[in-house]
């Protein structure tokens, strides 16, 4: 709208160059008025707008403190809560709403530039100066390079997993089960892992399974995360560690194990073996476990429809368009990929 507006101004011309000679003052005021108006719009929309996403962003942060009610910890913070409970986290909704860290704020204006070449993934553009930030390009394409060289590419087959068991666990008794060695291998294969993955996930398996073992007694959300707080120092690392130990439970757990979570999500020493597990599986650039969505998020992204305002999934002339339409597919594939993992 706005280079329609600046458009009628070019044509008008300034009453010295193109357009007529000498110009018609007359027109040249009315084509000024309207670029002038268009503009005033556009301002107007984007505040509107400005006021719509931000009602939205309020009424997710609502709807995410609602749905803490009744949850394990684990359930809580995995599906994105802050794992403070109902009336804390209801306390918090309205300052998380209008928090934005300026990362966030970087990455949403480098989404919404139109300056953008398509080619050019949204977190590589920055906004601010109108041009590609090469240099974090260029950093995490080594990072990328320097993560396949140490962890290498899955194998072909399953049965190309190997893992030999800590001489200290053979003394004591301990052997992997031929059946269970299976399913650990194919489940592997299913999510990408490589060899040095596959031997992490297992060998921390064995080596903290002891501790569940031990754990007998059940913990509240609450005396489970007072537990885990003191465990893992600070609220961020707590939310940090829920979060990985929810993404391995959710990858491996059928619907049997899933409707468990509810006494299983409150015992601490669950939750840090899984945590513990997490960056095995974090690690791997085919594994995408936190591409899977919360409800919320998914509702959130899917708002609108064909044709209304503030539709990015919907409207293909949206410049968020192509980056909305991705996150939810991959939230679908992910999906699909945790169900065929857990229905094998």
């Amino acid at each position: 709208m706005l280079r329609n507006g600046y458009r009628l101004q070019d044509e008008a011309g300034d009453g010295t160059g193109g357009g007529g000679g000498t110009g018609d003052a007359a027109a040249q005021d009315a084509a000024k008025a309207a670029a002038d108006a268009t503009a005033q719009a556009a301002i107007d929309k984007a505040a509107t707008d400005k006021g719509a996403a931000d009602k939205v962003a309020a009424d997710a942060a609502a709807a995410a403190a609602a749905q803490a009610k009744g949850k394990s910890l684990l359930e809580d913070i995995g599906k994105g809560g802050d794992g403070k409970g109902e009336d804390e986290a209801a306390k918090a909704a309205a300052a998380a709403a209008a928090a934005q860290t300026p990362e966030a704020k970087a990455l949403a204006a480098s989404e919404k530039d139109t300056r953008r070449p398509k080619d050019v993934p949204v977190k590589y553009w920055d906004a601010a100066k109108g041009e590609t930030n090469f240099a974090a390009w260029a950093k995490s394409t080594t990072e990328l390079e320097t993560r396949m060289r140490t962890f290498g590419l899955p194998p072909k087959a399953a049965e190309e997993y190997k893992f030999t068991m800590p001489e200290d666990l053979k003394a004591a008794g301990v052997d992997l089960d031929p059946a269970m060695e299976k399913a650990f291998r194919a489940e592997a294969l299913t999510m990408g892992l490589t060899q040095k993955q596959y031997e992490g996930v297992v060998g921390s398996y064995f080596k903290h399974v002891a501790t569940l073992a031990d754990q007998t007694s059940q913990f509240s959300h609450a005396t489970a995360r007072a537990e885990l707080l003191g465990y893992y120092k600070t609220e961020e690392k707590l939310k940090e560690n829920v979060k990985g130990a929810y993404q391995v439970y959710a990858a491996f757990a059928d619907e049997r194990d899933m409707a468990m979570i509810d006494r299983l999500g409150n015992i601490p020493a669950v939750i840090r073996v899984l945590a513990k597990i997490a960056p095995e599986i974090a690690e791997d650039p085919g594994v995408n476990a936190q591409a899977i969505l919360t409800e919320e998020s998914l509702a959130q992204m899917m708002r609108g429809g064909p044709g209304k305002e503030d539709s990015p999934y919907w409207n293909p002339s949206d410049p968020r368009h192509a980056s909305t339409l991705a996150k939810v597919m991959a939230h679908h594939e992910a999906t699909a990929a945790a169900t065929r993992r857990k229905a094998a």
